[in-house]
């Protein structure tokens, strides 16, 4: 929990956190155990019953998409950024295909809060009681 200085609203305090606490506080809880899990499991073409026990597919799913919700959010702020706009492309793009990609990213970012408490939310048919 981020406590705000005197004067800071608490919105103001969670974008004012730094390096490795930043980092704790964009992950959530679960997300970095849920990437732990899945990325201890090899490349095989079959699922054991202790892995079906595990939940281990829904985990790697999870990961999956939680890893591509964080990459678009990395692409969408790098194009947008001010030192990057016109070798992106992003510059030259019209109003309307730059309100597209802030909608876009404002989804993304919505997404990316859901999935920091709960990132099986989009795993169809993901029971709560395998989140480990």
């Amino acid at each position: 929990e981020v406590k705000p200085a005197e004067g800071e609203t608490a919105e103001e305090a969670k974008q004012n956190v730094k390096g490795e606490k930043a980092i704790e506080y964009m992950l959530g809880t679960s997300i970095p155990d849920v990437a732990t899990d899945a990325s201890r499991f090899g490349t095989t073409l079959w699922f054991t019953p202790e892995d079906r026990k595990e939940a281990t597919l829904d985990k790697l799913i999870a990961t999956g998409q939680f890893t591509m919700c964080y990459n678009l959010i990395y692409y969408l702020n790098d194009i947008k950024h001010p030192d990057h706009q016109k070798a992106s492309g992003y510059e030259a793009l019209s109003t309307e295909m730059k309100a597209q990609l802030d909608e876009l990213h404002a989804q993304l970012m919505s997404d990316w809060k859901t999935f920091s408490e709960k990132p099986y939310f989009l795993v169809p048919g993901h029971s709560s009681h395998a989140i480990s």
